[in-house]
């Protein structure tokens, strides 16, 4: 017996065994539950390699079926757009021959791994950038030991922005008495201004009347 990988439609995967011995489509058919092995057929082949030997992975399945009857499992490139209808079978081979070898689930599970190009470690890159500040001085650092930039303040660190304002209000307050200043001085110039004109007034009025006296006379 022979063990083989079932993908069924749902994505389960299930390991059976099969009396084969070489490449048997009609049985792969049968074994995915097909009573006909019609449009049954080899889709891609993998070579691969795992635990020192070079092996072919076969794919068996239906590229057309019923509506309803998809398979839902996500198979590596370069059949990862391919759809297929109902139960698909995974068998192995010795590279290079029809000679069908054992597929358990955890071998494929490895292989499907390195057929996508392995899965990045999602805590890989927090453990890098904690290693990187392990040379940085603690003064660098803020309390919770990241490192220190322009945009980033201590908790420790204080901003003084009272005294600046009160600056700002002071200098306002200064710009306001200059303009009530040149307010009175423009007031005062207003003030000459009136007292001038009443001067030269009174010099006309003066005038007139002497020249009135000198007509009479």
């Amino acid at each position: 017996m022979t063990k083989v990988v079932i993908i069924e439609k749902n994505a389960n995967k299930k390991e059976v065994n099969v009396n084969v011995e070489n490449l048997d489509i009609e049985l792969f058919s049968q074994t995915c539950g097909f009573r006909k092995f019609n449009d049954f057929e080899n889709h891609i082949i993998w070579e691969v390699e795992y635990e020192d030997n070079i092996y072919d992975i076969y794919l068996f399945g239906k590229s057309t079926g019923r509506a309803n009857t998809e398979n839902k499992y996500d198979f590596p490139p370069p059949v990862d757009e391919l759809l297929f209808f109902g139960n698909c079978i995974l068998v192995s081979c010795f590279h290079g021959t029809d000679i069908v070898d054992n597929l358990t689930i955890t071998q494929w599970d490895n292989i499907y791994e390195s057929l996508f190009g392995g899965f990045e470690d999602i805590g890989s890159q927090d453990s890098s950038e904690e290693d990187e500040l392990e040379n940085i001085p603690d003064e660098l650092k803020t309390n919770e030991g990241y490192l220190k930039d322009d945009f980033v303040v201590d908790d420790s660190e204080e901003i003084e922005l009272d005294g600046s304002n009160e600056e700002d209000t002071e200098l306002l307050g200064d710009d306001d008495d200059d303009d009530d200043d040149d307010d009175d001085d423009d007031d005062d110039d207003d003030d000459d201004d009136d007292d001038d004109d009443n001067d030269n007034n009174e010099l006309e009025l003066e005038t007139e009347a002497y020249i009135y006296s000198d007509d009479d006379n």
